[in-house]
């Protein structure tokens, strides 16, 4: 059992270290007292368990094996404070400012770091067993090899961080985010992920077991390698990720994006499909990579209307209403440009899989001549000849009641083309 010294044992700048606490503790009740300054100090192995330290500045303080047991350490500035091999078990650190601190195989089993900033911060074989870190900064954080089981991440900012070998079994990550952040052979199983943004992040050889990626940005993501069985991704964008050799056995792709998705040598026996998902979607060896690789290929509608904002907003919901008419991401909007005063062009990406050749000449053909006979009675408001000009899809938005009206017509419109 480790044993620790007594604060009796330590002063700091000439002053006793108890009397410094007394200070602080006065301070904290307005009586006059002082808050702690302890910047730099050197309290290696120090008993500071249950001990209140609420807005204490420790910034660059020594506590290599120091006991913070249950502290208070709320709104504590921390800042590159040495805390390796700390134990800071059920320690209150709402708000802390551990900025660039060194928890290297700290103790914060059930530590409460909600708020707090730990921006750069090491904490590799680090223990943060069901520790909260709701709405955390944790930006370029160093987690490889610590044991997160259980900790909640929820709307944490985890950019950039290094979380190799993690253990984060049954942590919650919802909304969190972990674009570019590195999860190499990380355990994630029945960890929940649901709408965090993991553009650009990598998962190599990652265990995702009935992990919850669904509504999840997956864009550019790695995940090779990664066992993805029984993990919910409905509804996911998994645009240009890398899924080679991973295996999806078991896992729902509804409404997912996957254009340029990468799945070679993918092993998936079945997918989950159907609203409470009960039906089975089974595939021989093989068959998985053969149905679902995309062969993406460009499609342009070009339509005898003038090009303008509204135009754009036809654009997408033609895409949207495609997509729900079959079941999946077959259309993506690329852009909305004016070919003349008169003429424009919308462009999109499809997926073969999903939307045939021979389909792909009905839409041209059917829907072309559908739509313009639709604004040839039903006249754009707004701004029409802006000419040279593109919209992209996100900046296709408008205000109104013609909107609403617009993308109802539309929808009819798609579903006659596709009855």
């Amino acid at each position: 059992m480790q044993t620790y010294k007594a604060i009796a044992e330590f002063s700091h700048r000439g002053n006793p270290l108890t009397a410094l606490l007394e200070l602080h503790r006065k301070w904290l009740r307005g009586e006059n007292g002082e808050r702690a300054d302890l910047r730099g100090a050197n309290l290696i192995g120090a008993d500071l368990g249950n001990v209140y330290l609420i807005g204490a500045d420790l910034s660059r303080a020594v506590l290599i094996g120091a006991n913070l047991r249950r502290a208070g350490l709320v709104g504590a500035a921390l800042k590159k404070a040495f805390l390796i091999g700390v134990n800071l078990s059920g320690a209150e650190l709402v708000g802390a400012d551990l900025r660039g601190a060194i928890l290297r195989e700290a103790n914060l089993i059930g530590a409460d770091l909600r708020g707090a900033n730990l921006t750069g911060c090491v904490l590799s074989r680090a223990a943060l067993k069901g520790a909260r870190l709701e709405d955390a900064l944790l930006r370029e954080a160093v987690l490889n090899e610590s044991n997160l089981v259980g900790a909640d991440f929820k709307n944490a900012n985890l950019k950039k961080a290094g979380m190799t070998g993690a253990d984060l079994v049954g942590a919650c990550l919802r909304h969190a985010d972990l674009r570019n952040a590195d999860l190499t052979n990380a355990t994630l199983n029945g960890a929940d992920l649901s709408g965090a943004d993991l553009k650009g992040t990598v998962m190599k050889q990652a265990n995702l077991v009935g992990a919850d990626l669904s509504g999840g940005n997956l864009e550019d993501a790695c995940l090779s390698g990664a066992d993805l069985r029984d993990s919910m991704l409905e509804s996911s964008v998994l645009v240009n990720a890398d899924l080679s050799g991973a295996n999806l056995s078991g896992a729902c792709l509804e409404n997912t994006a996957r254009s340029g998705w990468r799945i070679q040598g993918v092993i998936c026996t079945h997918l989950i499909k159907g609203r409470e998902k009960e039906d089975v979607l089974r595939f021989d060896d093989g068959e998985f990579e053969e149905s679902y690789a995309t062969c993406e290929q460009a499609l342009d509608l070009i339509l005898n209307i003038p090009f303008n904002s509204e135009t754009a907003c036809a654009a997408g919901f033609i895409a949207e209403a495609v997509n729900k008419r079959l079941g999946s991401q077959a259309l993506e909007l690329r852009a909305a440009a004016a070919l003349s005063r008169k003429d424009t062009k919308f462009s999109y990406a499809v997926s073969t899989r999903d939307f045939d050749a021979a389909r792909s000449k009905a839409f041209r053909r059917d829907l072309r001549e559908a739509l313009d006979k639709y604004f040839r009675k039903q006249a754009l408001p707004g701004h029409e000849n802006e000419a040279e000009r593109i919209v992209f899809a996100e900046d296709a938005k408008i205000d109104g009641d013609f909107p609403a009206t617009l993308e109802k017509n539309i929808w009819e419109i798609v579903a006659a083309v596709f009855k």
